[in-house]
């Protein structure tokens, strides 16, 4: 800082400046904080339990770049996928399987310098139960020859899904997996024949719903 000062000499006037020093107080740097948009699912959206959710939300800084923030998601206080950077548009992704205990949902940004923000969404999550499962055929009482077609039929039902929206399979411990039809009739049926090697066979027949929970029923026989 500068302050004008008046010399006199040998009866002159004469005008100088004196040169006054100010001590450096410094300038403090304004540090925005990052915000949130969770762009999906939307707030109020419904799923169903056991559902994979796709989430996607940006994130972004008015004095930081993308590099500079980490985002990380969660549902309720389980962290569904550890802080990362954002791709170069500030977009981040993630999945959750739906569950009953963490329908809200929230994704966080943290910059740099420790500041940080939010966004949260509340989910519907309806119950799913899984499929009911029986196996008709074969039996464990049921006489079976190696080399000889046995009969198989199963049943599978479910609360939420219609019967074309499940799918069956069938294993041996044996054989391994068998050559039957994974689609369920109209009655919810699988049916097939297949030859078993002689042996002792522990069969599995799983039903699986469109969520992809399922439901197992065995089977011990004798070929």
């Amino acid at each position: 800082m500068t302050r004008g000062t008046r010399f006199v000499g040998h009866g002159a006037a004469v005008v100088g400046l004196l040169l006054v020093g100010c001590p450096d107080q410094g300038l403090s740097t304004y540090n925005a904080e990052p915000v949130a948009e969770i762009l999906a699912p939307a707030s109020g959206a419904t799923a169903v339990e056991g559902e994979v959710v796709s989430l996607r939300g940006q994130v972004g800084d008015s004095n930081d770049g993308p590099n500079d923030l980490v985002a990380s998601w969660f549902a309720g206080e389980a962290v569904l996928c550890e802080g990362a950077p954002p791709d170069a548009d500030g977009l981040t992704s993630c999945t959750w399987t739906a569950d009953l205990s963490g329908a809200e949902i929230r994704l966080e940004v943290i910059d740099d310098r420790g500041a940080s923000g939010k966004a949260t969404v509340t989910l519907d999550v309806a119950p799913n139960a899984a499929p009911e499962v029986e196996i008709i055929l074969p039996t464990s009482s049921g006489v079976y020859y190696a080399g000889t077609l046995v009969e198989f039929d199963g049943l599978g039902t479910d609360a939420e899904d219609v019967a074309g929206d499940l799918s069956a399979s069938w294993t041996s411990s044996v054989d391994g997996a068998l050559a039957i039809d994974g689609a369920l009739d109209g009655d919810g049926h699988s049916r097939g024949a297949v030859a078993l090697t002689e042996g002792e066979h522990f069969v599995e027949f799983v039903v699986s719903d469109s969520v992809g929970r399922s439901s197992v029923a065995t089977v011990l026989l004798e070929v």
